[in-house]
């Protein structure tokens, strides 16, 4: 029988780590949480979605990556004519939130667990 702390954790489990990286997979493509941080700030035009993101994308890989988060169910462009914005959806909303709550925990836990490399940066 063991008696040290690490009897009481649960092993990993393969399925946990298959739902993160298809969730990575999914939602990890590029420009996607550009996007969805900018949308979230308010509905925006390609051409000031372009603009607001840095380094700036070109385009065509802007258009994709709108095209799949569309696909995803994450932004909606209503067709509204000249003018028509991209907007967040509530499931792109529900997204930057759990990605945020991640990303907060895992800077937390970084600054705890890791040697100080003496950046501030990532």
């Amino acid at each position: 029988m063991r008696t040290d702390d690490s009897s009481t954790l649960a092993p990993p489990s393969a399925v946990d780590a298959r739902l993160f990286h298809d969730a990575a997979r999914r939602y990890g493509h590029r420009w996607a949480f550009d996007i969805i941080e900018e949308l979230r700030r308010r509905p925006m035009r390609f051409n000031d979605l372009m603009r607001a993101i840095t380094p700036t994308p070109h385009a065509k890989s802007l258009r994709d990556s709108l095209r799949r988060l569309q696909e995803q169910g994450l932004v909606a462009h209503p067709e509204a004519g000249e003018g028509a914005r991209y907007e967040i959806t509530a499931a792109g909303v529900g997204l930057a939130q759990v990605v945020t709550e991640f990303a907060t925990n895992l800077q937390h836990w970084s600054a705890t667990h890791l040697p100080s490399s003496g950046t501030d940066g990532p």
